[in-house]
């Protein structure tokens, strides 16, 4: 008689992903300490835990208040591997009409630590069509950084704008300080990339 004999899993894949799930359960920034009550860790193999959790980018640590929250990349192999979400499934239709009225690639970014996401893609059978895939993270510089600095409030993607910040020269912050502003009052940004062809984020 044959008798079932159960999976055993890997135990420390467990722990780290009960870390994760804390974060994801208690839906707001946790300190270390905290963490350690809700695992009943000790410190050295919690440190451990969530050195490697970070550097693979499924949790963050925030540099000035040291507390973790989970990651980009989570939401970034999230969706490329569902390509679903109630958002998506919200802006599908929307996404569509405005490919077909403007010939125009449109894409759908959130906000995350590093930077607009790409979480969902319509793109254009002609006309203009933007290079790039789901899971992309789009810099400052780009229409959607401009927008994304205009308007969102997450303190976390404030880190990432004064990153990106320190990288422009005198000149280029002048122009993305011009353009923000001008965003804020039209509730639109457009990038002139070359001479004859223009990418356009909404």
């Amino acid at each position: 008689m044959a008798t079932e004999t159960k999976a055993t899993g890997i135990q420390s894949l467990q722990i780290g992903l009960n870390i994760l799930e804390i974060l994801a359960i208690e839906k707001q920034p946790l300190k270390f300490t905290d963490i350690q009550n809700l695992t009943s860790m000790t410190k050295s193999n919690l440190y451990k835990y969530l050195t490697t959790l970070s550097q693979f980018g499924l949790i963050y640590r925030h540099p000035h208040t040291n507390m973790y929250t989970l990651g980009h990349k989570l939401a970034q192999l999230g969706n490329v591997a569902l390509n679903q979400s109630s958002l998506i499934e919200v802006v599908i239709p929307y996404f569509k009409k405005i490919t077909e009225h403007t010939n125009l690639t449109v894409l759908l970014a959130v906000p995350s630590i590093k930077g607009p996401l790409i979480t969902y893609i319509v793109s254009a059978d002609y006309g203009i069509n933007i290079g790039a895939q789901m899971g992309t993270l789009l810099p400052l510089s780009s229409s959607t950084g401009v927008v994304f600095s205009a308007f969102e409030k997450n303190v976390f993607m404030k880190d990432w704008e004064e990153k990106e910040l320190s990288k422009f020269n005198q000149s280029e912050l002048q122009q993305f300080q011009d353009d923000k502003e001008k965003t804020r009052r039209l509730f639109f940004c457009f990038k002139n990339r070359t001479s004859n062809k223009t990418c356009l984020f909404i």
